[in-house]
């Protein structure tokens, strides 16, 4: 562990934020760019260096740039739609007759600044722990090209997937090796891309294309867009220009397709029963035939979906005003559900538990048939308020950075590590979650983790390295 006085230059923001509560509006924008310049100030290395073992271009896939941009754009900058919401804009307008509700405005004010104080606490533990990755025990060993390899990879873990899928109070490990397939089958379209083999991209572009689709046929959002980063990220350090040209646009095209899309695919499959197919086929004629109203759709998806800014706001408006802090029973909670089913054959539904709080404190009605389990942010502020956010988000960019170290350490470097198993079992430090899930996900990841560098051991994939 390394410290360096300049970690306290990350909390100034949230300080003049925090100086500034009188004024709700300057104190929102001095949190909300306060994030901005801590990520800038942190992958441009002016707090602390950065890890130079590789060119900055080509560590895109380690903690400190890809997970904290998600992790923090999805938790601190997109609530700017909902500020916006609240001062009585829809985009860059004011709607007529608007009213301002400044009794939400410095609700809205409030929580930026929690969400800026978790930044900063966050990228704290991260730098913490985010050492050089030069010095590694183990060193990969292929006697096949790389797209060779994740192409195997890929079909393994598809059968081990249905194989724990059918196990009784194992599926934690067929969520891992999902992830981790969907994540193999990029990595072996890009190696066959960069390994400019014609048969292997078409063989890897199949089996992608496939999980692609599979993926937008699961009317999830998160998925698509999240394909789109990884696959630009695994391919920029090679093909800058190409990226930047197709993948931005790209980017920008599924953002403002995407809400009217689920919209429609929802309601269809997820409320009519269609099969999947036929309700995306049904939902893209509507785009094409024009009988969607974007702009309506885009911004209720930016305000209420994009960010949870909006269950934030109820959160600190009643607790603990009106419902006391939980104390360490989230915690505690969350400890005691890492034991699998197949030990505990009468566990609760752990998303059934979790909405229990939510119930409680009133955020949404118990006859509403949504999921609104609240994020890591709101489960520490639900502990015991500030102090507690400052804290959990400490330990978990710790956690994030030793984790992704280990990986590292244990499947001989970047390529590997980061690329394929940091990028395939820890998703979910991408966007956080409830304290339940998110245990659950990190623990079993780290078992998985394991068994698999003890399996690639056994089977040659990974041998001692000789600087070692």
């Amino acid at each position: 562990m390394k410290f360096s006085p300049k970690l306290f230059l990350l909390y100034i923001p949230w300080l003049l934020a925090l100086l500034c509560s009188p004024l709700p509006q300057l104190s929102y924008l001095i949190a909300w760019l306060g994030s901005i310049l801590i990520l800038l100030f942190t992958v441009t290395g002016k707090i602390m260096p950065v890890p130079h073992d590789l060119p900055k271009k080509s560590q895109f896939m380690r903690p400190l740039f890809l997970t904290q941009v998600i992790f923090v754009g999805y938790m601190a900058l997109t609530s700017v739609f909902f500020f916006m919401d609240t001062l009585g804009f829809r985009y860059f307008e004011t709607l007529p007759y608007s009213l301002v509700d400044y009794r939400s405005l410095d609700l809205v004010a409030e929580c930026q600044r929690y969400y800026c104080l978790a930044h900063a606490s966050y990228t704290t533990g991260l730098l913490l722990l985010t050492r050089s990755y030069r010095h590694r025990k183990w060193e990969i060993h292929l006697s096949s090209s790389y797209s060779v390899f994740f192409i195997k990879a890929t079909l393994v873990l598809i059968v081990l997937t249905a194989f724990f899928a059918v196990v009784p109070g194992l599926d934690q490990f067929a969520v891992k090796f999902r992830d981790l397939s969907y994540i193999s089958s990029i990595m072996a379209f890009v190696y066959a891309i960069i390994e400019k083999n014609s048969q292997r991209i078409l063989i890897s572009g199949f089996i992608f294309g496939f999980s692609f689709l599979a993926a937008f046929l699961s009317g999830w959002k998160e998925p698509i867009v999240v394909t789109i980063i990884v696959l630009g990220g695994y391919l920029y350090p090679m093909y800058r220009r190409t990226v930047t040209l197709a993948f931005v646009p790209l980017f920008l095209v599924s953002v403002f397709i995407l809400p009217s899309y689920n919209s429609i695919f929802r309601q269809l499959s997820w409320g009519e029963g269609i099969a999947s197919e036929q309700a995306a086929q049904s939902a893209f004629e509507a785009i094409q035939q024009g009988d969607v109203d974007f702009q309506t759709d885009n911004w209720s998806f930016l305000t209420d979906r994009l960010s949870e800014v909006s269950m934030f706001v109820e959160y600190v408006d009643k607790v603990p005003s009106r419902i006391d802090y939980f104390g360490s029973s989230i915690f505690t909670q969350s400890v005691l559900f890492l034991v699998p089913r197949v030990f505990w054959p009468d566990k609760p539904d752990v998303e059934q538990h979790v909405m229990q709080r939510v119930y409680k404190i009133g955020v949404i009605n118990q006859n509403m048939d949504v999921s609104a389990k609240p994020p890591l942010v709101v489960d520490a502020y639900l502990t015991g308020g500030p102090f507690f956010i400052f804290f959990f988000l400490l330990l978990m960019g710790m956690l994030t950075a030793w984790i992704s170290n280990q990986c590292e350490h244990l499947f001989g470097g970047y390529n590997f590590g980061s690329a394929w198993v940091f990028a395939g079992l820890f998703q979910i430090l991408w966007r956080g979650t409830c304290m339940e899930f998110l245990f659950n996900s990190i623990f079993w990841g780290i078992i998985t983790m394991y068994l698999m560098a003890f399996v690639m051991r056994k089977m040659g994939y990974i041998r001692p390295s000789h600087s070692s």
